[in-house]
């Protein structure tokens, strides 16, 4: 399925034949030698590294922690054509920071979820001095309902509007008391928007991608 759904971004973003999917989505293929990549690994691996998913009933994160590691491997793959070093490492790590979205309905599902992909992003750390906390996405990955809907009008545009300002500067912060003001201040945002009810809708928690164009991915 990520195969598959990987393959039909791709393909929607330019022109590439079946053959060089399958070269490309292989691990560790030398693709040095085929004139393609060598004119198109640019286009490939911005595409790559912009790319926006969402697993609307992401469970134990089995979904989005594949697709993780064929991005990796992909963009590993097209480091024949670049000068400097790049790591599996710094591909998950940004993957988790500007790619992946995900809901369940279920609180324990989503705190799975982080771990495996904590677990895998460490696997491929070469000097531990040098690891990254995990970003902070209580905001990327929801616990809520989201069969229910809220309406966007302009009694609540401008909430949503600060609520975006607010997650830009929370999902990396390291200090605690801002995490926790950033995290007290998101939350009382969000239940101003949905009235004190758990509820969420792709519209109001991921505003800043649906605003943006949507989602490139859906993983259902």
């Amino acid at each position: 399925i990520c195969e598959k759904s990987l393959s039909e971004y791709l393909k929607a973003n330019m022109e590439i034949s079946l053959e060089n999917l399958d070269l490309l989505l292989q691990a560790n293929k030398d693709l040095s030698k085929n004139s393609f990549f060598k004119n198109n690994f640019e286009k490939i691996d911005n595409l790559l590294k912009e790319i926006k998913i969402c697993d609307p009933a992401i469970g134990s994160g089995e979904f989005p922690v594949e697709m993780m590691n064929i991005v990796s491997n992909v963009r590993f793959n097209l480091n024949h054509f670049y000068k400097r070093e790049r790591s599996r490492y710094s591909f998950k790590l940004n993957y988790i920071e500007n790619s992946l979205y995900g809901n369940d309905i279920e609180s324990h599902a989503i705190e799975t979820a982080k771990l495996r992909l904590w677990l895998s992003l460490i696997l491929d750390v070469d000097d531990y001095n040098k690891l990254k906390p995990l970003p902070n996405l209580e905001f990327k990955i929801v616990n809520g309902d989201s069969l229910l809907t809220v309406q966007v009008d302009l009694f609540n545009q401008e909430i949503l509007n600060d609520i975006e300002k607010i997650k830009s500067s929370y999902f990396n912060e390291t200090n605690l008391k801002k995490v926790k003001t950033f995290r007290n201040k998101l939350n009382e945002l969000f239940n101003q928007i949905y009235e004190g009810v758990d509820n969420f809708d792709y519209n109001i928690n991921f505003s800043e991608i649906v605003n943006e164009g949507g989602f490139d991915i859906i993983l259902s």
